[in-house]
């Protein structure tokens, strides 16, 4: 789950840069859906007990810097 929801930020960061208008954003959108994803599954992987603490705030981080990085993409 958090494997394809990686991939699809990729994918949909790609592809968007390439278009032009609300056909961007809607790629960014899609993008920023996915990091939202990813938060969640990295949270369900915590409590399951598949990561430790430190795995999750370590990773967390980042999503949370990609997470600004979504929303500042979606409201141009």
């Amino acid at each position: 789950m958090f494997i394809d929801a990686a991939e699809s930020i990729s994918l949909n960061l790609g592809e968007g840069r390439r278009r032009h208008d609300g056909d961007r954003r809607r790629h960014y959108e899609m993008a920023a859906g996915s990091t939202s994803e990813c938060t969640t599954a990295l949270r369900v992987a915590r409590i399951r007990g598949y990561i430790t603490d430190a795995d999750h705030a370590a990773t967390d981080v980042v999503l949370d810097r990609l997470r600004g990085l979504m929303f500042g993409l979606t409201r141009r």
